[in-house]
């Protein structure tokens, strides 16, 4: 599945929802359904800056494809890094390096129903994957 096809799923998921608050009860559930890192990943090394909670972010690349994976200290900024982790995992490099991220996030109006610190947080972890992304071109 390509970066839009799976960003499109995603805008329909959040579409189905009629309110805010069932938007997060299903981003608080990806969260927990996750698998998240071993504690020995959770190093400093990858931990991820600018974000209200504790984020971890470890990236990896093979043929071309990038794979994220992700773990939080809390249920809500695991579920956000989750659904980004989700997104740009398993795409090629050149999609996640070029594709608006951070413009789909406002367009869902995830950015817009976040507090401004998990907002800066969110933008800070497309950050990192796009400039990481782009350096492995």
């Amino acid at each position: 599945m390509t970066l839009q096809e799976k960003m499109n799923t995603l805008r329909a998921t959040f579409e189905s929802f009629p309110d805010w608050e069932l938007k997060y009860e299903y981003i608080i559930e990806t969260g927990k359904s996750y698998p998240g890192l071993e504690a020995s990943e959770k190093t400093e090394d990858c931990r991820l800056h600018g974000c209200q909670s504790q984020v971890w972010l470890r990236m990896t690349v093979h043929d071309n494809v990038l794979q994220v994976r992700v773990d939080a200290d809390s249920l809500v900024a695991k579920g956000i890094a989750t659904l980004i982790a989700t997104l740009c995992s398993d795409v090629t490099l050149q999609e996640v390096a070029t594709t608006d991220i951070a413009g789909f996030c406002k367009e869902i109006g995830l950015l817009s129903n976040l507090s401004p610190t998990r907002a800066h947080g969110l933008l800070s972890m497309i950050t990192t994957i796009q400039k990481f992304a782009s350096q492995q071109i």
